[in-house]
């Protein structure tokens, strides 16, 4: 599944940033219908920060969408715990060992925080990134409004030279009218196959008029939180850790039952779709993590991050809450 991003160094740094983020609003989308799950998103335990990107270059989904969530239920998010008593005085989340957030903020991660855009350099270098709520992050882009314009997206046909007949574009593609303008796109013949680049046949109109068939892809989608996703056609597709078996009815990747979590790292058991730790020693697998709280992996101090690897030029690593 390919996806656009800014630059290899951000994607390292910012993979669980957009798995935390997306795992809120992909869990919302997997309520609200008897199907639909959280969708794809990009992982990694470096993460720049907890900004959602409503923009196809997400994981796939996405597109995603991490070993743990930032925002994994409204209890998480609001820094209260559901094994808390009316005569607790801590409101921080209780993990299975009695661990809590001293701050009552929340699941605390670790991270790297920034005080200002320069503390966002690396190796010197700008990337386009601004320190915004003490996180390197990056710009938000615009939403998706339906699959059409998803399909369009993944299957490449934007990015196709201009063209005004069939002949002005090469052997192997032909010249597609899109929105009113002449793209050169892939087209099957005895030189390229669709399967060939991951992609079907199908049918769309020729610059020319009349119909004309190319290369595309059928299975991207516009999720309800309006950002584009590569669906999956197999569970080989489904490669972001807590979304690992295809949903061939919504092309969504995400778990039914427990076992399908078995091979998850920091995971035991399936919530609405995704792969969530069950107990503390379930994050006993992953960096930089040694709490579960409400089915996500944190850290319960400063200590669980001493051999975190920074990417950011000017920022520290800290066991801080999204809260």
């Amino acid at each position: 599944m390919n996806q656009p991003t800014k630059s290899s160094f951000w994607i390292a740094s910012a993979a669980l940033s957009l798995f935390v983020a997306c795992t809120s609003g992909e869990e919302s989308s997997a309520s609200s219908s008897s199907s639909d799950s959280n969708s794809n998103s990009n992982s990694d335990s470096n993460s720049a920060g907890p900004s959602t990107s409503n923009s196809s270059t997400s994981g796939g989904s996405d597109t995603g969408t991490s070993s743990g969530s930032a925002s994994t239920s409204d209890s998480a998010t609001t820094g209260t715990s559901g094994s808390s008593s009316d005569s607790e005085t801590t409101t921080g989340p209780t993990s299975s060992t009695g661990n809590t957030d001293p701050t009552g903020d929340g699941l605390m991660f670790c991270h790297e925080i920034c005080e200002v855009d320069a503390d966002c350099l690396i190796d010197g270098a700008d990337q386009g990134l601004h320190c915004e709520d003490s996180y390197c992050q990056g710009d938000v882009q615009g939403g998706c409004r339906d699959d059409e314009e998803c399909r369009e997206l993944y299957s490449g046909w934007s990015a196709g030279e201009a063209c005004a007949a069939q002949d002005e574009c090469a052997l192997t593609q032909g010249c597609m009218n899109l929105n009113g303008e002449g793209h050169c796109v892939y087209v099957p013949t005895e030189f390229l196959q669709c399967e060939t680049i991951n992609q079907e046949e199908v049918e769309v109109q020729a610059i020319e008029g009349g119909a004309m068939i190319a290369c595309g892809n059928t299975s991207a989608l516009c999720t309800e939180d309006k950002y584009c996703l590569d669906g999956c056609k197999s569970n080989a597709d489904c490669i972001v850790p807590g979304y690992p078996v295809c949903n061939m009815q919504t092309k969504l990747c995400e778990c039914g039952v427990d076992s399908d979590c078995g091979t998850q790292a920091g995971a035991s058991i399936c919530d609405a779709g995704v792969c969530r730790c069950g107990t503390d020693s379930d994050c006993a697998e992953l960096d930089y993590a040694d709490i579960c709280v409400d089915g996500a992996c944190g850290c319960s101090e400063q200590s669980v991050c001493r051999d975190y690897m920074q990417v950011f030029d000017g920022t520290e690593v800290a066991c801080k809450s999204f809260g």
